[in-house]
């Protein structure tokens, strides 16, 4: 696989946010449209959102179905989208799990662990459900709140 298969929505901002502070969104595809929310609100922030991409195709919905999917379906698989997303983690200065209701799946589990184990410190939208992975949890933080500590974690590396 080669860069030239990012799919687009991904790819238009990604050249211009290359200088922020990165934040790795985890959580369930189920929450993909809520990830696709947050990082929109990253970038109006200058802060650039690490997104997994979806393996699957919904004609229903533009955003998860597109020319890219028509062209390179075929070259797309689960498991280069686990290894990308966890190349991803170890890039991020932050890690964000996408959980509304809890919900923290296995696969979300397993990045969740990965981050732990880069350092990174790792906040979610809502208190896991699974008590078990609350304690790899920093705390429970807004999208917003996550912006503005991005914001101030560049700017202490910048001085």
């Amino acid at each position: 696989m080669t860069g030239s298969h990012v799919p687009p929505h991904l790819a238009e901002t990604a050249v211009s946010r290359s200088g922020w502070t990165k934040v790795v969104l985890i959580g369930s595809l189920r929450f993909y449209e809520k990830m696709l929310e947050i990082y929109e609100e990253f970038g109006r922030s200058d802060v650039h959102g690490l997104v997994p991409w979806p393996y699957f195709r919904d004609p229903a919905n533009p955003r998860l179905y597109d020319a890219f999917w028509e062209t390179r379906a075929q070259d797309i698989s689960e498991r280069h989208n686990t290894e990308t997303h966890l190349i991803r983690i170890s890039m991020a200065d932050i890690a964000y799990v996408v959980n509304p209701g809890g919900y923290v799946g296995t696969n979300s589990a397993i990045d969740i662990g990965y981050a732990c184990g880069k350092n990174l410190r790792v906040y979610a939208m809502e208190q896991p459900s699974d008590t078990g992975i609350n304690f790899l949890i920093d705390s429970v933080k807004t999208p917003a709140e996550i912006a503005a500590l991005a914001r101030e974690l560049r700017r202490r590396v910048k001085h």
